[in-house]
């Protein structure tokens, strides 16, 4: 949306587009700019900046694309980083934190990441990166679950599928609770309560 703006765009519902609603949303078409690190870090649903990460570390062909794969798109692994590496990140930062997770993959014999840590990172910050406990509960649930999503695709937790539909029980369980009782706090918040250690 920023690069939109600077370039005098009318603004696109991303969230209309991720949710894939009829009619799509109207799009204005510009130029690609290869150089701008926002659009190096790539888009929703596409694997771009994860297939350039794998390739600057040297990996070869197959496991590049066991990374791929792995994660399935760039907002997976946008989610692994945020998680690994907590805090706000320019693109140019998160690119570089890209090309430092691919190179740890490379090395022989280098233990991998702890999720349960990368799930205490979630709930301290929000989401897989900062998120206010103001936030829209939309936005809230998309910060978290893609951050699980993220935290299973490398092979982090040994069976990516009962984790997600645990985790999708516990989002169903967390909204019937604001349908009926109208809790007062933020998903994180809540989830710190409920399911600290539930990784």
């Amino acid at each position: 949306m920023a690069i939109e703006a600077e370039r005098g765009l009318l603004p696109t519902c991303y969230s209309c587009l991720f949710q894939d609603v009829d009619p799509s949303p109207v799009r204005e078409r510009a130029a690609w700019d290869p150089s701008d690190p926002r659009l190096q870090m790539g888009g929703y649903g596409a694997s771009e900046a994860l297939t350039r990460a794998a390739a600057t570390a040297g990996l070869e062909l197959n496991m590049a694309a066991f990374f791929k794969e792995a994660f399935g798109a760039d907002h997976a692994l946008r989610a692994f980083v945020g998680e690994t590496w907590p805090g706000h990140h320019t693109a140019p930062e998160m690119i570089g934190a890209y090309d430092a997770l691919f190179a740890q993959y490379a090395e022989p014999d280098v233990d991998f990441f702890d999720p349960g840590q990368m799930w205490q990172t979630m709930l301290t910050q929000g989401g897989y990166a900062p998120t206010p406990p103001t936030a829209h509960i939309e936005d809230q649930l998309y910060m978290i679950r893609t951050g699980v999503e993220g935290m299973c695709a490398p092979g982090s937790i040994s069976d990516c599928e009962p984790v997600l539909l645990q985790y999708d029980q516990i989002e169903a369980l967390f909204l019937n609770e604001v349908m009926h009782s109208g809790l007062d706090i933020s998903y994180a918040e809540w989830l710190s309560e409920e399911f600290a250690d539930v990784f």
